[in-house]
């Protein structure tokens, strides 16, 4: 998988700046407060799961971890030519207001939440940039079997 970011935001796959351990691309500008992070499931492990199922328990999760949560949605759109379902979740984490896009993408033998959000203060003048680094998400293309050469 790949992301496009902006040229002042910086990987932050490296140990000492994870922003959550289990995503498998993070992202941020954080001296403007602006984060990106996409989560990835198997379809194997997802058993009787569709999108919007996947969407609603997804989502659930990132609206326990904010306080006094309101949601906005869902609006279907694609990202990088997958299927997808967003969401925009207002509410406070760790006293900060936020305002975050949640949204799920089915993609080929995965499903995948992308996050990313900013202060509350900031979304408005952000969220045309956060919503660039959206739709930049691309699945990978298997690497192709190698060959024996021919005898």
């Amino acid at each position: 998988m790949s992301l496009t970011i902006p040229g002042a935001w910086s990987d932050d796959s490296a140990p000492d700046r994870k922003l959550n351990e289990q995503a498998v691309l993070q992202a941020s500008n954080r001296g403007s407060e602006l984060y990106v992070i996409v989560l990835s499931q198997s379809k194997e492990e997802l058993a009787d799961m569709d999108l919007k199922k996947f969407s609603d328990e997804t989502r659930a999760t990132q609206m326990q971890a904010m306080k006094n949560a309101v949601e906005e949605g869902p609006r279907p759109r694609t990202v990088g030519g997958m299927n997808a379902i967003e969401y925009v979740l207002k509410g406070t984490v760790d006293k900060a207001s936020i305002v975050m896009k949640h949204v799920a993408v089915d993609g080929g033998k995965r499903y995948h939440q992308v996050l990313v959000w900013t202060l509350q203060s900031s979304w408005d003048n952000e969220k045309v940039g956060l919503d660039q680094v959206i739709e930049s998400l691309k699945e990978s293309a298997p690497a192709a079997a190698a060959r024996a050469p021919a005898p």
